[in-house]
């Protein structure tokens, strides 16, 4: 026997829209092909069913069900039941009142005292659901609470059972995440019930929960739960989570059926369960031309239930304690949640495994710590300040907590004594205070391999060298888990040198925390833009949001500048917010960024508004200071000489006072007697500060400048124009740097694609047939971030050695000039798009679109010259791994390696001038450039550039090009790429991809595989 799980959320009919009506139609016929003779059906709506409670909308909303139900049940011997849980959306706000209001305000800020008298009172607003609730089931319901009610099924052998959450009972109007509350005390014995396969059903994801409830009530849920079935956020998703302490239960995140009223968005999914085996298969389907489309489906998987699931000790975390593990550590702000916690943020880092025996290293996510806790027993975590080892610490006492364990977090700043009366004083006082007063005795009894310290900080020990390894020592006699933190400069050798017995560290895992990389800032970037009422953006606008931040993100951090941490990230992320007064962001220059990284770090020193320009004109003139020395650090001594010299020329400062401020903010760093400016972006930004004041008058800054336009292929040379450039518009830098460009590959005209590369249609399969795998953007920017990762690892270890060259730059300088010089530019035309006149930026865009095009002229070239002698090098490779190659054969690979390696080099350097000056400022400019410069090549530039931006695609563009190309296969291809990419990487809907692709003459697979991740507790 099998059961079919209809999951459907966000229904709102508004209205007897055939269009919307015919459609949903469709669904009985799809969900019929899941029937057989004893299957049961259940259709379950996961919440928002009308909008404010609408009693029309609840009738239309009643009828297509009931339609669908009348069409399944002839072919379900099992029944088609209906289970539906309230929404937001459900809750009629006209009949809430200041009485209301006041309760859930409260309840919203800790108050625990719910009686049946306050329920009632705040689910008035849901009369209308319950109403449409009570005439929608056809079955009886076994547990009835406002707040929680229940459905059995007996099915075969399988005893069913759907719980529904009202989680929506204190809703209001203008909702904030964090702010729902849920008595989950009050349902204990609700949640003792017993069946086979057990279903909750609720609207909100459990991070809309109280910050004091959402522990408790996500662990209980797992630990009673095999399925989840929820909504609310629009975007369709499974997960399997196999919880160490809870068990294994699956994760469903319902779309949106019907997300803004006659929206062509529309998705819904299909849980076939066999109940025999407990085998399932998912599948998502998609409205595309008034039907839908099956766009995601899983093969069979093993659906884990009756899982056993022990609590390992019945310990409660202090309140005020949990507040400290929820708080993120910075006071970061975000407009659509006013308190932001650690739960909404947080993304495990990569930690890097050094054996100390062979120097071997290897890499895990700091999220395996505490699964694989019993196998390591004891960690060493290092770091820099920058890196959130504390952070860390805080989530790794969370799911230790829920994985049953007891942890105690213990700061080494506080251990000043190494008695060991002193330490069990310290001991005590840590249990009091994460536990509770009457928990002591409790803790004290619980086993030692049910414990886990967590010292903090070990290098900050409050006792001297010579007794840092008792303290190691007396925590080791207590618990078998250790973990510790310290930092990059305190390793397990050192420690160990501390005492005889030093062999006893040797056994400790050792791991350093890695910088985060593309994979882990993307992720960092999703939950950023999750928060809050997010909800209401449809699934194509919030990737568009993403993508926004991605890039911008990238374009900081990624060029090594700024530590690749997260307080930086989420500095990044939240000036990028809507509505922060204190930022300018909307022109996409990256100084404005830089400045704000710099101006929060000051204010850590407590530098005021007022003083902000003294303490910028003072760094900036330490910054020329520093690159006139012979090396980045300068002494304390020459610190104060400085700080003398610069008291005489703008304002008196001190020595002493300054330089502490600068180490405090982190501005500054120092090394024993030495000062240096702490990251690089710092130096920068000063440095381009200085010179961008000095440029007009001063001989010396204007012959460096020159000299770094004119050899731009240099890092350093290139850091200090993108800085420059960042402060002012200056005319001449502008010329220096778009003459570098015109003479790179200034032997070549630039190719046009109209007729002068035919000769590389040779290399093209003209049998092979281009094939879009319908896929989750998401999923694909996750594997894109990943490879990126692997690309940027491979780079820093092999990264060449750089030499200033004053003749001809070798190919690798060449295009090293090209990227870093369009980079330049363009982001100098987003930053002054304003300021700038309009023919001075047309010549600018039509050099940046010119210079790629001259050096794929060059690449043609030699590939014309030598493509014989380049085909049969790779067929002699070939043949020496494969000698039973046919010779036909091994040459048909070899002429498609060619075209792959031709055709990817071509698209990317395509791409370069698109992403160098994507931006709507400029599209009117860009357009005049093609119009004035009509060729083929300027015309896929313009197209790539549109493609960069998650707007509407023009199809009728896309479709001319294709056609004007239709003779060459080589562009079609390369053109076909380039709209591909798009298609990967932004939401766009299945009519949209159905005009797109046939347009490019590109067909459509839609039997790609979802991807089921299992993921941690804390994922």
């Amino acid at each position: 026997m099998k059961a079919v799980v209809v999951h459907l959320s966000d229904i709102h009919i508004k209205a007897k829209d055939d269009k919307v009506l015919n459609r949903y139609s469709h669904i009985s016929d799809i969900v019929n092909t899941y029937q057989n003779s004893s299957a049961c059906c259940f259709i379950v709506v996961s919440g928002d069913i009308a909008f404010s409670g609408r009693r029309e909308e609840y009738d239309l909303a009643r009828e297509f069900i009931q339609e669908i139900v009348k069409a399944l049940e002839p072919n379900y011997g099992g029944g088609v039941h209906v289970i539906v849980a309230p929404g937001n959306h459900d809750c009629n706000f006209s009949k809430s009142n200041s009485v209301r209001d006041i309760l859930v305000a409260s309840m919203s800020e800790g108050d625990e005292n719910i009686d049946n008298d306050i329920i009632d009172q705040c689910a008035v607003v849901q009369e209308e659901f319950f109403e449409f609730r009570d005439h929608i089931s056809t079955t009886q319901i076994t547990k009835n609470n406002t707040l929680w009610y229940r459905y059995d099924f007996h099915l075969g052998d399988t005893h069913a059972s759907f719980d529904c959450l009202n989680l929506s009972w204190c809703s209001q109007l203008n909702e904030s995440q964090g702010k729902l509350v849920f008595p989950i005390e009050q349902f204990e014995g609700e949640l003792e019930e017993t069946s086979d396969l057990r279903f909750f059903v609720f609207h909100h994801p459990l991070n809309w929960i109280q910050q004091g409830q959402y522990q408790s009530l996500r662990s209980k849920i797992r630990s009673k739960s095999d399925i989840v079935l929820c909504g609310h956020e629009h975007y369709g998703a499974a997960s399997s989570i196999d919880d160490k302490r809870n068990g294994a239960s699956l994760v469903i995140d319902g779309s949106a059926l019907q997300a803004h009223g006659s929206s062509e968005e529309s998705e819904f999914h299909v849980l076939d369960i066999d109940l025999d085996s407990y085998e399932y298969q998912y599948s998502t389907y998609t409205s595309c031309n008034g039907q839908y489309d099956k766009t995601f489906s899983t093969a069979g998987q093993s659906l884990h239930v009756s899982t056993p699931r022990t609590t390992r000790n019945d310990l409660s975390v202090d309140n005020s304690f949990m507040s400290w593990i929820l708080d993120p550590g910075a006071n970061f702000t975000h407009p659509y949640k006013p308190k932001i916690e650690l739960t909404d943020i947080y993304v495990h880092p990569d930690l890097e495994e050094i054996s100390t025996e062979d120097g071997e290293m290897c890499n895990i996510s700091a999220g395996s710590i505490i699964p694989n806790i019993e196998k390591r027993g004891k960690i060493i975590l290092r770091g820099d300040e920058s890196h959130g080892k504390t952070t860390l610490l805080k989530q790794l006492f969370a799911e230790s907590f829920d994985s049953g364990y007891a942890p105690l977090y213990v700061d080494s700043s506080t251990i000043n004594k190494a008695s060991d009366t002193g330490l069990d004083k310290i001991y005590t006082r840590a249990i009091e205070s994460q536990y509770g007063v009457s928990a002591v005795d409790k803790y004290l009894s619980t086993p030692m391999n049910q414990k886990i310290i967590l010292l903090d900080d070990l290098d900050n020990l409050g006792v001297s060298d010579r007794f840092q390894r008792k303290v190691i020592n007396y925590f080791e006699n207590l618990f078998d888990k250790v973990i510790l933190t310290s930092s990059e400069s305190v390793g397990v050798g050192e420690i160990s040198a501390l005492s005889d017995d030093a062999a006893d560290l040797s056994h400790y895992s050792n791991y350093r925390i890695r910088n985060f990389g593309n994979r882990l800032r993307y992720e960092l970037i999703k939950k950023w833009r999750s928060i809050g009422n997010d909800y209401n953006l449809s699934s194509s606008e919030l990737i568009a949001r993403v993508d926004h931040a991605e890039k911008v993100l990238n374009n900081v951090i990624g060029k090594n500048l700024v530590p690749k941490a997260p307080v930086y990230i989420l500095t990044i992320l939240q000036s990028l917010e809507a509505g922060n007064p204190n930022t300018d962001f909307h022109n996409g220059g990256l100084g404005y960024y830089y400045q704000y990284l710099i101006t929060q770090a000051l204010g850590v020193a407590n530098v005021s508004a007022d003083e902000l320009d003294e303490f910028f004109n003072f760094l900036s003139q330490l910054a020329w200071y520093v690159y006139n020395q012979s090396n980045t650090e300068i002494s304390t001594e020459h610190f104060s000489s400085f700080s003398e010299q610069y008291s005489n020329e703008y304002a008196r400062v001190d020595p002493g006072k300054r330089v502490s401020r600068l180490l405090k903010s982190n501005i500054l760093s120092s090394r024993g007697r030495f000062l240096s400016f702490s990251y690089p972006y710092i130096y920068y930004y000063f440095l381009g500060k200085y010179f961008s004041r000095n440029l007009t008058d001063n001989a010396e800054v204007q012959s460096i400048v020159a000299h770094c336009c004119n050899h731009i292929y240099l890092h350093e040379n290139a850091n200090i124009i993108m800085f420059v450039t960042h402060h002012t518009n200056d005319k001449q830098i502008i010329s220096n740097v778009l003459n570098n460009l015109k003479n790179t590959f200034s032997k070549h005209s630039p190719v046009t694609f109209d007729g002068d590369v035919d000769s590389l249609n040779d290399f093209v399969d003209k049998t092979a047939n281009i094939v879009y795998l319908n896929s989750n953007p998401d999923e694909v920017r996750k594997s894109h971030s990943e490879i990126k990762d692997e690309i940027e690892e491979s780079e820093r270890d092999n990264e060449p050695e750089q030499r200033e060259c004053e003749n001809d730059l070798d190919l690798a300088s060449k295009l090293n000039s090209l990227i870093k010089t369009s980079e330049i530019l363009g982001q100098l035309l987003k930053s002054y798009y304003g300021s700038i006149r309009n023919d001075s930026k047309k010549e600018i865009i039509t050099e940046i679109f010119s210079a790629p095009l001259r050096a794929l002229r060059d690449f043609y070239v030699i590939i014309e010259r030598d493509s014989e002698a380049l085909v049969q090098e790779i067929e002699s490779i070939l043949e020496s791994r494969d000698s039973n190659l046919p010779e036909e054969k091994r040459k048909s690979v070899a002429q498609r390696i060619c075209y792959q390696v031709i055709g990817s080099i071509t698209t990317a350097l395509i791409l370069n001038p698109a992403v160098a000056v994507a931006s709507p400022y400029l599209r009117e400019v860009i357009q005049k450039c093609v119009d004035e410069n009509p060729t083929t090549g300027f015309k896929l530039i313009k197209l790539a550039t549109d493609l960069e931006l998650p707007d509407e695609v023009n199809i009728s563009e896309i479709k001319a090009l294709y056609e004007d190309n239709k003779d060459d296969m080589f562009c079609q291809r390369v053109l076909q790429s380039i709209v591909l990419k798009h298609l990967y990487f932004f939401k766009v809907s299945e009519s949209e991809k159905q005009q797109i692709c046939s347009a490019i003459n590109v067909s459509i697979d839609y039997q790609n595989k979802i991807d089921f991740r299992s993921r941690g507790s804390k994922s």
